[in-house]
């Protein structure tokens, strides 16, 4: 969805246009993909861009093969696609320990009907991405978990998980003396945060 301003509209128009064009020309080649439930959800690029002077982790998606439903609104017909996002991403150090956790709803620059901007365009796809700070500098490993819903017209549900787990690149890192933001404290059993301990308590 978009909003009725020129400038958002512009915004998303070239947003979903960068996609099209990828597609398009043969370049579209995601880091990353995975089925589940009938939906395919590709991370389309994983870089690292300036998000108002600050370096942050752009995951983009590509979710296909949402539910989509047309309404019609007495002279307006209106495209309503089916997609709600939930997301956790887990951090690890070398060893498995818990480092922190964070939670994502839907992407931003969500667009569920990308044909309302470009008539072209590959059908029940879905946009997006999310941005991420820079991560602590002793994260060694990162686990994101995708689970997505959509409702069908006729009433049935699916909903699909997508699991990606990787090293962690260099690039994603502060440096050593950095202070991770936005991180808040919360209580955890210590088998919960490191497996070693668990392993030891069963032992």
């Amino acid at each position: 969805m978009f909003s009725s301003r020129a400038g958002d509209r512009k915004a998303f128009y070239e947003y979903a246009r960068k996609q099209f064009d990828s597609l398009r020309e043969g370049k579209y080649r995601p880091v990353w993909t995975a089925t589940d439930k009938g939906m395919r959800l590709d991370i389309v690029s994983s870089d690292v861009v300036m998000v108002m002077g600050k370096p942050q982790i752009r995951l983009q998606l590509a979710l296909w093969g949402a539910q989509r439903v047309e309404k019609d609104e007495g002279k307006v017909k209106k495209m309503v696609t089916s997609a709600s996002f939930d997301t956790m991403w887990k951090l690890t150090d070398a060893k498995g320990k818990l480092l922190g956790e964070m939670r994502g709803a839907d992407p931003s620059m969500k667009i569920d009907y990308p044909e309302r901007l470009i008539a072209e365009f590959p059908p029940q796809m879905v946009l997006g991405h999310y941005d991420l700070d820079l991560l602590p500098a002793d994260v060694s490993k990162l686990e994101m978990t995708i689970n997505v819903g959509s409702h069908a017209a006729s009433g049935g549900q699916a909903n699909s998980t997508y699991l990606w787990k990787m090293d962690v690149p260099s690039e994603w890192k502060l440096g050593a003396n950095e202070t991770w933001e936005g991180a808040t404290q919360e209580e955890r059993p210590e088998e919960e945060i490191d497996p070693a301990k668990a392993s030891a308590k069963k032992g």
